[in-house]
């Protein structure tokens, strides 16, 4: 079964709620059809200590690297996106699998984000949908 790497804004975010919520759905609903997640907020909620940054940076690539798709959540135009970019052009050189949701950022589909992207979504619901599929399940938002 796949492993899914959930990519997103972490850092400079004003309203947290919005860095977990939309990993949240996508765990639960993943999970549901048997699709691991790996979420990189755990060490931010788990780990009491402070992380350096090359610490982070290592986790984040571990888990990275066993994952097979990248979700990445580039939805917000306000953001820069520096550590998801990153993680999606890594993630596009160890072969993995990229989904991108762009959602109302006008600044994608960028030309290096579209070349990266293995598919691009508007919303999460489609990207979730999109990945179910490539289980064999098929994904029904009831929300």
């Amino acid at each position: 079964m796949y492993v899914v790497y959930l990519a997103g804004a972490i850092q400079g975010k004003e309203d947290s709620s919005k860095i977990v919520v939309w990993r949240r759905k996508a765990t639960e609903v993943l999970e549901d059809y048997g699709i691991k997640t790996f979420n990189p907020l755990y060490k931010y909620n788990r780990v009491k200590h402070k992380m350096m940054p090359g610490e982070i940076v290592a986790l984040d690539l571990m888990m990275l690297r066993q994952s097979d798709i990248i979700l990445a959540n580039v939805s917000d135009p306000k953001h820069n996106y520096f550590g998801t970019t990153s993680e999606i052009v890594i993630g596009h050189q160890l072969g993995k699998l990229i989904v991108l949701i762009y959602g109302k950022n006008e600044n994608v589909p960028h030309s290096w984000l579209s070349v990266y992207a293995t598919k691009m979504f508007k919303e999460v619901t489609d990207a979730l949908t999109y990945i179910v599929s490539l289980s064999g399940g098929v994904f029904q938002d009831e929300s």
